[in-house]
């Protein structure tokens, strides 16, 4: 009955997962609708792309939908993460997933499906970029694509691998409380040069061996081909945002080659060439994509090259930002902290580094004096409110003696 024709057009598998992403990262849509009719969309469309084996799906449309159903399960996950944390402080899951809000109106946790069936969508999505036809649209530099659609895909793909493996769940958070470089431990019997593969293996189920390995090193290739393309003519090339899930996807996967290193170096020197021009104070980076930067190349445990002038750059952007009293300036002591954390676990030394503590240190000394001022202000308001509301309850309206209690109060 199932063959390896879609039984829904690709296209069609594209929007419907789109539109349903968009009802469960929006929580003023969620009035309408339910989640149990969600689940059930998913699961068919699922359904669908696992037997039709992804033929047909071109990257663009795999980016796309990728996109959608890592940040629908990140989400998810999240959020159930957040609930627990209430009995298990050190869990820092939520922190895992960029530019995803996690204050969602509704619970859709249904939509976690169970374990089982994100592997088998792992695999799925790993034979497909394993193939030929994938292997050939990578390799092919005539076959025209927007770098927006390969970063859908880079981070598509890290967050199912997150997510659909529970191993590299706990190595992440291992590594996120140890550090990435020198103190950090990795997992034992995980090879840090292969692509982390679920629990079964990278066996599917009909005997196929997968190795997205290759294939993953032409994305990186081709990414960081259109990452330097705009060099020279002064303009950038990439979001923010973009290098920010680019960064992240690299830490997630932790495929150790030479593509991903020149994909790595590539994003640094972008970074780098955004934040050190006259307008960096103008640059779109807000402080969790600066600390999700920072906090992804540690964990890579790469310094060399334009990894670290880019250290140089954020740490003198931030530095300036937060004495000019930049509107974007990181305020946060939380930012300011992790912030630190990375730089402490990536091992950066430079002329940068005491600017930048300097700098942190006058911020979070101002919000927390700010913060004692608004505690200590707050129950001498109480009181007064208290006084004054008594002295109008023991008197009659109007007369003489409540005027003046609240005179005297």
């Amino acid at each position: 009955m199932w063959s390896n024709r879609p039984l829904l057009p690709a296209r069609v598998c594209e929007v419907a997962m789109k539109k349903t992403a968009a009802w469960v990262l929006d929580p003023a849509s969620q009035s309408q609708g339910s989640p149990e009719t969600a689940q059930q969309i998913v699961e068919l469309l699922l359904h669908n792309m696992r037997y039709s084996q992804l033929a047909g799906f071109t990257l663009e449309c795999m980016g796309s939908i990728l996109w959608s159903v890592g940040s629908m399960w990140g989400s998810s996950a999240a959020r159930s993460n957040q609930r627990s944390r209430s009995t298990n402080d050190s869990d820092t899951t939520p922190e895992r997933f960029p530019h995803i809000d996690m204050e969602l109106g509704s619970d859709c946790s249904c939509l976690q499906l169970p374990s089982d069936q994100q592997r088998v969508m792992l695999q799925v999505v790993q034979k497909w970029l394993a193939s030929s036809e994938t292997m050939e649209w990578l390799a092919n530099k005539s076959y025209t694509t927007r770098l927006s659609d390969l970063v859908s895909l880079l981070w598509g793909y890290a967050a199912l691998l997150l997510v659909a493996t529970p191993d590299m769940q706990q190595s992440q958070r291992q590594q996120q409380v140890e550090g990435a470089v020198g103190r950090s431990k990795r997992q034992p019997g995980l090879d840090p040069c292969k692509v982390f593969a679920p629990d079964t293996g990278s066996t599917t189920a009909d005997g196929f061996r997968v190795d997205a390995r290759p294939s993953l090193d032409h994305l990186a290739r081709r990414t960081a081909d259109l990452l330097t393309a705009s060099y020279g003519t002064g303009e950038p090339v990439a979001a923010a945002a973009e290098l920010t899930d680019l960064a992240w996807a690299l830490s997630v996967i932790d495929q150790r080659s030479a593509a991903t290193a020149q994909l790595a170096e590539a994003i640094a020197h972008e970074v780098y060439r955004q934040l050190s021009n006259r307008y960096s104070l103008q640059a779109p980076f807000t402080a969790g994509d600066i600390v999700k930067i920072v906090q992804s190349y540690a964990q890579m445990g790469l310094t060399d090259g334009s990894i670290a002038r880019m250290y140089d750059a954020v740490g003198s952007h931030v530095a300036k930002r937060i004495r000019a009293g930049h509107v974007g300036a990181m305020t946060r002591p939380a930012d300011c902290a992790a912030l630190l954390q990375g730089f402490a676990d990536a091992g950066h030394v430079s002329v940068v580094v005491p600017e930048l503590l300097t700098a942190c240190a006058m911020q979070i000394s101002q919000e927390v004096a700010a913060f004692n001022e608004a505690s200590e202000a707050a129950p001498a308001t109480t009181a007064a409110a208290v006084i004054t509301s008594a002295a109008v309850c023991s008197n009659p309206p109007h007369s003489g003696a409540t005027a003046a209690a609240v005179t005297s109060s």
